[in-house]
């Protein structure tokens, strides 16, 4: 079974202002908590389909000091394509070092150890599952298992969570009708070798369109539909994203029944690019 499209990362300078501006965007905003060790503390936008947007915020403190001096003299650069301390790389470094903006997107594994041989099996390599841990503001602590290839292009992966949870209908209505995201877009240089690794790391082959089956694939990842877009050196979108290891460029959002686009304004949901 392909593995279904989880959450989004955005990173936010501050995670009271990244709510305001949300919610005044038609978004219900939820108080995720703070992650094991005091580094990160996120809110979540939650969707009925059980995918979510994670606002990220990095914490102030001893700790976050210390690893943005670590940030900053590469230490993390070279742990890079450490199959033991890749996780480290993705998500510290690039937490400290990347603006305002999406930074990752992560899949929904049901057996993160049958998947992490599958992927293994396939050809590429993967990161031992690391734990995670995040206090909710209800004092109630949630754990689950996160892993990656060595490409920070691709998704991360996640384990369920240790206390599943269906979030209130009240958290998954929201007054701009979104339901979702409908697709999330991604470019890449060597259009062959990323859909290669997409197939392998989601498990199914790509959806393509024929007459542009060269510079375009998609893949249904649960509710959601991933396009991957040929792109060159020359693309002044590439030259933006490289930072960010050519991720996600855009994302579109789905509308349900109720609620209008039109309402309400996406155009500055903190380097959040809609379609």
């Amino acid at each position: 079974m392909s593995l279904p499209f989880d959450h989004l990362v955005i990173k936010v300078n501050d995670l009271e202002k990244a709510t305001q501006t949300f919610t005044a965007s038609g978004f219900v905003v939820t108080k995720g908590g703070i992650h094991k060790g005091g580094f990160s503390e996120n809110a979540l936008v939650m969707f009925k389909d059980g995918s979510f947007l994670e606002l990220l915020s990095i914490r102030k403190g001893f700790k976050p000091f210390l690893l943005k001096l670590y940030s900053k003299t590469r230490a993390f650069r070279s742990l890079k394509y450490s199959k033991k301390w890749g996780l480290f790389h993705r998500f510290y470094d690039r937490a400290l070092s990347l603006p305002e903006g999406v930074t990752d997107f992560c899949l929904l594994s049901a057996d993160i150890k049958a998947d992490l041989v599958r992927i293994n099996d396939g050809g590429l390599f993967v990161t031992k599952p690391m734990a995670a841990a995040r206090k909710r503001p209800d004092g109630k602590k949630i754990t689950w298992q996160m892993a990656s290839t060595l490409l920070t292009e691709l998704p991360f992966i996640r384990g369920p969570y240790s206390t599943p949870s269906t979030p209130a209908e009240e958290a998954t209505t929201h007054k701009n009708g979104i339901t979702g995201i409908k697709s999330i877009t991604l470019l890449a240089l060597d259009f062959k070798e990323m859909m290669r690794n997409l197939t392998t790391l989601l498990g199914q082959e790509p959806q393509q369109n024929t007459a542009e089956e060269d510079k375009e694939a998609r893949y249904i990842i649960g509710s959601t539909t991933l396009i991957l877009k040929k792109s060159s050196e020359n693309d002044a979108l590439i030259k933006k994203l490289r930072s960010k290891g050519l991720g996600v460029f855009s994302i579109e959002w789905e509308f349900g029944t109720s609620g209008s686009q039109v309402d309400f304004d996406f155009s500055n949901l903190h380097g959040l690019v809609v379609l």
